[in-house]
């Protein structure tokens, strides 16, 4: 069991071997999370008409939000395709197995998934973490990361802050040709 406070992020590898042992039905739903950093409930209760695939936009209304705030969702590659496979299944709901809406995605299927990919300690909602932090790896921003994940405050987005390392490196290094590197002896990398 993971201590509190401790955020469970899956690998790259690790989200491949659980895509893969997952069954269909299932793969679309995590792909989405992956894709969008969405809670499950949200997943799973959206509906055909708060999804605009011409404007490339989905919206949560505020009363499906933890935060009470509608959350406009913008849809990239992944989930348009994702979107286009569920088209035609079901009048209402986006996600349904077996013609009926989505009820929950965590059960004994997503278990077993965990168990056949030898994932551990690992929650539907670690999907969410896992989007954030691939989102600051690859150089999202706290401000933006906030308002894609729909958290009021700043703080929430900046638990990711310490996984923006390659950004904070371009950043070190504009200081690189004011340094006086003869001065501190820093020529050549050695010194």
């Amino acid at each position: 069991m993971l201590r509190p406070g401790v955020l469970r992020v899956t690998l790259r590898e690790e989200a491949d071997r659980l895509i893969d042992a997952l069954p269909e039905h299932l793969k679309d739903v995590v792909g989405f999370a992956l894709s969008t950093g969405l809670r499950m409930s949200n997943i799973l209760g959206l509906q055909w008409d708060k999804v605009d695939m011409d404007r490339r936009h989905a919206v949560i209304e505020g009363e499906f939000m933890k935060n009470g705030a509608p959350l406009a969702v913008p849809l990239n590659e992944p989930t348009m395709a994702i979107l286009r496979r569920q088209q035609g299944k079901h009048e209402t709901h986006v996600f349904t197995f077996r013609g009926e809406p989505f009820r929950e995605a965590n059960g004994n299927t997503w278990r077993k998934a965990l168990k056949a990919a030898g994932i551990e300690n690992f929650r539907f909602h670690d999907l969410r973490h896992t989007w954030a932090s691939w989102m600051r790896e690859s150089g999202a921003d706290t401000r933006d990361l906030q308002e894609l994940g729909g958290w009021k405050t700043p703080a929430m987005a900046a638990r990711y802050q310490h996984l923006s390392s390659e950004r904070l490196m371009r950043s070190a290094k504009l200081i690189d040709d004011v340094v006086p590197k003869r001065k501190l002896k820093i020529v050549g990398g050695k010194g």
